[in-house]
């Protein structure tokens, strides 16, 4: 009887959870009526917003047929101006966010935004706003957030405040033009809490300007080339919690200057603050005592070496820090005792600061020096770099016990880890101190939850078998740099031990750049895809709980549990190999491989045969066309302007006059032209996407050897092409997959102004030196050699895609314009037009290159005898030119 009671008490109770999940997942499967949608738009709800997304799609002005209901406007990325009404939304649209980011919008008026009574965020940054109505956002009551960042926008005139909103809480300036911060510039803002200023070139601050912000929460001045500031400039924000000042070389640097003390007086409640480079050189004992709640302190790259001794009691106090920087900071730590009430720290860097004479300092606590002690309580860092430091070990195995699970990311690079041998202490294998290798390896083996190793240049020749015998979560090892050797017939030569690697199944990056490898390395040095029998896949997954549990601290992306090894990047580079044969079979695995600079001369058709899942390859720096005929150097090409009087050239050569800002470059002969190379390794690399070919002496390159890749970047800068009609094929195939394979951009925004980077190597590599000497550009050369129907007729794109970096923004705009609008009826005969000016333009150009060439009235010649010329290229000879070939020897000069 008492359990039929207590089911129909429990009745209730059901119906109230069935009801409590109905109520909770009903909202969540509901689906909703679509709303409008404009045609060239697209929409959709995130969770009960309407959004609109209209980016990149060439809109000169809102489009129609938006909802009255839209919650988020996507209008970023398209031609906007704001000018005659482009920027007029029709009656009662409540749109909360608004993007109209990378527009051409140059002034904001009173009435650009009238009627947008519910926005509460604007994003108006990469435009050309450089006029902006401080009432511009009066009817919108609510406004929380407003980016004008990229704008060429100057600040308000005449004192003024800068915009009129009570409601503004995150005001982003960064990247603008504005050069004074003046004492009423926020007046009409009282409510902002957080301002970012950075990149704007200011030149004064006045010490009011901050004082109407009584809220400001967060200050960002990057950037600034601020070169004072008075004392009390923070001094009324007591709600600060955030600074950055970071990259103002001058802040600090003038002895009128305000100290650290003076600057931070009153910030009660300040957590993060970042002075990096900023010309700081004295940190007072007393720095931090008004700011004892700081969490995040960033001062590296000043030279703080004047306070070695005042950094120690200054950081000593702070209890609550996660992260310091104090890279490159020059310190010469005497102790590291600050880090004693540092316990709740995850990130520290002091690297580039001398600590060697805490290696050797004792202790508080017998048996462990001040190095090892130091680190033996922050059971919370996950990540320690101590790069440069002078160091000749690393902390011990009971320095590192308290971080054996927790500290996963760890770098000691350029430090002589392992000392040369030294009397009883030799190792029988070779020259390395046997204390200070199992010192090496059991430090390591400590540490049982690393996922980043970096031993770079660490002067280490061998390690022991079982240095990584607990690594079962390394995922990034660098070992560059390191002359590694194995032991083989009882010798050491370059290589590694077998079985080194194999506990690390879970290695994803290996790195072994310069270490003097002779062949690739042995596949039983690397890891295997049994699990060791001491890895727990429960305790595993524990451990990745834990770190997914805070993003920030997340260190590589994880993978399946289940997987197996995961070896996806291997850097080689800079090793002299020979490669005679198929690479080892772990190469299947890997989807990047880097084997610059490594002296390969040929590469055998066979060598990739594994390596099935590649993506990436770099050949760079490999003489793959190497000249095998020896080179001479001879005098600089001179010119004859006419024949002797018997009419033979015996005539005795003029050195060839130049202007005085002119150098002439010396020509190097050599007898054959480089053959082209033998790419059929590349037909097992079906997957492959990127391929680097520079600096690798090719001369020619038929896009036939590389079209059965489905390459998205083909990188061939700093070789000495000859131009020929292979150049105008390799283009054309380029061109034909729409995207920017060759020079690397992103392929252009419809409708968007295409602008050429100068900076781009690919853009000044990619030249090539025709049969006469002329050297130019490739899309110059493929433009000519349509011109003249030298390789075939012209294809439809070339005007577009092949000259783009040449063309002025205007121009490729109006391009873009003719083809997205080749549709309409009205477009074809602007098509039509535009087609009969080229034609006639071509056949001038024609004409005139005729001219030129009959005209010229000297020739160059050379004692030496005739073959084709090279000249060395940009990174072997300066500011001379890059490699380049002619069929006779030519002068060429380079303006200074």
């Amino acid at each position: 009887m008492s359990s039929e009671s207590d089911n129909f008490n429990m009745v209730p109770q059901l119906k109230g959870i069935v009801l409590f999940v109905i109520l909770v997942v009903s909202p969540l499967q509901a689906t909703y009526p679509p709303l409008d949608c404009p045609e060239v738009c697209s929409c959709h709800y995130f969770r009960t917003n309407w959004v609109t997304e209209c980016s990149s799609k060439g809109l000169t002005a809102v489009p129609q047929g938006l909802s009255q209901s839209v919650y988020i406007l996507d209008l970023s990325r398209n031609k906007i101006n704001g000018q005659n009404n482009s920027l007029r939304f029709s009656e009662g649209v409540k749109v909360r966010r608004l993007h109209l980011a990378d527009n051409k919008i140059a002034e904001v008026a009173k009435e650009t935004f009238v009627g947008l009574s519910y926005l509460l965020e604007v994003d108006l940054s990469g435009n050309s706003i450089s006029k902006f109505d401080r009432e511009a956002f009066l009817e919108s009551p609510g406004l929380i957030s407003l980016e004008l960042r990229r704008n060429p926008f100057t600040g308000p005139e005449g004192g003024k405040s800068f915009v009129v909103s009570r409601s503004l809480k995150t005001l982003d300036l960064s990247d603008c033009r504005i050069r004074q911060l003046t004492a009423g510039f926020f007046d009409d803002a009282t409510s902002v809490s957080e301002v970012d200023l950075s990149g704007n070139p200011l030149e004064s601050i006045d010490p009011e300007a901050l004082v109407p912000l009584a809220g400001l929460e967060k200050l960002k001045m990057n950037r600034c080339r601020l070169s004072s500031v008075t004392p009390n400039l923070l001094h009324g924000s007591q709600h600060l919690k955030h600074v950055e000042a970071a990259w103002n070389p001058k802040l600090f640097a003038g002895s009128h200057e305000p100290t650290l003390p003076e600057l931070l007086k009153g910030l009660i409640r300040l957590d993060h603050l970042d002075l990096r480079g900023t010309g700081l050189t004295n940190v007072p004992s007393e720095s931090f005592k008004d700011t004892i709640e700081l969490a995040n302190l960033m001062l590296s790259d000043n030279d703080l070496s004047a306070s070695s001794e005042t950094i120690v009691p200054a950081l000593s106090i702070l209890q609550n820090m996660h992260e310091l920087d104090l890279e490159g900071c020059r310190f010469k730590f005497p102790s590291l005792s600050f880090l004693a009430n540092m316990t709740k720290i995850r990130i520290l860097r002091l690297g580039r600061n001398d600590i060697s004479e805490t290696l050797t300092t004792p202790s508080v606590e017998f048996g462990l020096m001040d190095f090892d002690r130091s680190f033996s309580h922050l059971k919370k860092m996950k990540r320690l770099s101590l790069d440069h430091c002078e160091i000749n070990r690393l902390p011990n195995a009971k320095g590192l016990s308290q971080l054996s699970e927790v500290l996963v990311e760890l770098d000691v690079s350029d430090n002589p880890i392992v000392a040369t041998c030294k009397g009883e202490n030799c190792s029988p294998e070779g020259e390395v101190d046997k204390v200070s290798l199992e010192a090496l390896s059991e430090s390591i083996r400590t540490l049982k939850v690393l996922e980043i190793l970096d031993m770079s240049r660490c002067n280490i020749t061998q390690l022991a078998p079982d240095t990584f015998k607990k690594s079962f979560q390394l995922r990034r090892l660098v070992l560059s740099g390191n002359p590694l050797t194995r032991k083989k017939d009882g010798e050491r030569v370059p290589g590694i031990e077998s079985g080194l690697f194999s506990p690390a199944h879970r290695l994803e990056i290996l790195e072994l750049a310069d270490c003097g490898f002779t062949e690739p390395p042995s596949p039983d040095a690397m890891p295997e895809s049994e699990r060791d029998e001491e890895y727990s896949l429960e305790t595993d997954r524990k451990k990745k709980k834990e770190r997914m549990e805070d993003d920030e601290d997340t260190i590589l992306d994880t993978q399946d549990d289940e997987a197996g090894p995961s070896l996806r990047e291997l850097v080689l580079a800079g090793n002299p190999m020979l490669i005679d044969g198929p690479l080892p079979p772990y190469v299947s695995s890997l989807e990047k491989l880097d084997l610059s600079r490594c002296g390969l001369k040929k590469i055998p058709s066979n060598a990739f045969v594994w390596a099935v899942n590649l993506t990436q390859l770099s050949l760079s720096g490999n003489l793959l066309g190497s000249i095998t005929k020896s080179i001479e150097v001879f005098p600089t090409p001179i010119a004859t302007h006419g024949k002797s009087e018997d009419g033979t050239n015996d005539k005795k050569p003029e050195a060839v006059k130049g202007t005085s800002n002119t150098s002439i470059v010396q020509v190097i002969h050599v007898a054959d032209k480089a053959h082209n190379p033998d790419l059929s390794f590349l037909s097992w690399l079906h997957k492959l996407r990127s391929l680097d070919l520079r600096r690798c002496g090719l001369t020619s390159l038929t896009y036939s050897s590389i079209a059965n890749l489905s390459l998205e970047s083909l990188r061939l800068a700093g070789n000495p092409w000859a131009c020929s009609c292979n150049l105008v094929a390799l283009w054309e195939w380029a061109s034909k997959s729409g995207k920017d394979i060759l020079l690397h951009r992103p392929p252009p925004v419809i409708g968007a102004p295409v602008v050429a980077d100068p900076s781009i190597e690919e853009e000044h590599g990619l030249r090539c030196t025709a049969r006469d000497g002329t050297r130019m550009p490739w899309s110059r050369f493929i433009l000519s050699t349509h011109q003249l129907h030298d390789c075939g007729p012209p294809p439809a794109k070339l005007v577009a895609l092949a000259s783009l970096m040449h063309q002025e923004p205007e121009k490729v705009d109006m391009v873009s314009a003719v083809s997205r609008e080749i549709g309409s009826p009205s477009s074809w005969s602007v098509v039509i037009g535009c087609s009969v000016g080229l034609l006639f333009l071509i056949v001038l150009i024609a004409a005139g290159l005729v001219i030129h060439n009959k005209r010229r009235n000297f020739k160059l010649v050379s004692p030496a005898p005739q073959g084709n010329a090279l000249l060395l290229d940009e990174e072997s000879m300066g500011h001379a030119a890059t490699v380049r070939w002619a069929s006779r020897p030519y002068r060429e000069t380079t303006h200074s």
